[in-house]
């Protein structure tokens, strides 16, 4: 019973550890389009991430390392009309501001992976079922 204690209380403690955002929108990438090794273009992969990044944005919290080495949440409303940038390693707001240190809680991470995989999966029923009707 105290080892199933220890164990759970361990998993518990790991659930807030962050996931650089560079780390997590690859691992988006590659889990959710499938595409491993394909060649790329000087920069593709970068805005490939940024757009990974963008997608993990939407549904989860994302938060950058301040000057005073605090991670704090990028607002929602910054996040929503800003953009990341160099494979995610950057968020910049409208108003020109620059986060670095870019990360996402590890649970949640894994909440919005699944959520996408999820999107990814339903799309592509829809995606086949329209094309069955269109044949």
């Amino acid at each position: 019973m105290k080892r199933l204690v220890r164990l759970r209380t361990a998993l518990q403690s790991k659930q807030g550890t962050p996931v650089p955002l560079p780390v997590a929108a690859s691992l988006v990438h590659f889990q959710v389009h499938l595409q491993v090794g394909a060649p790329r273009v000087n920069g593709e992969l970068d805005r490939e991430l940024d757009d990974a990044a963008t997608a993990l944005a939407q549904v989860a919290d994302v938060y950058y390392e301040s000057p005073d080495h605090l991670v704090v949440r990028i607002p929602g409303e910054e996040l929503r009309n800003g953009g990341f940038r160099y494979g995610a390693k950057e968020f910049v707001t409208p108003g020109g501001a620059v986060y670095c240190g870019l990360s996402l809680r590890r649970v949640d991470f894994m909440k919005a992976l699944e959520a996408l995989q999820e999107a990814r999966h339903a799309l592509s029923r829809a995606g086949r079922m329209r094309s069955r009707f269109n044949t």
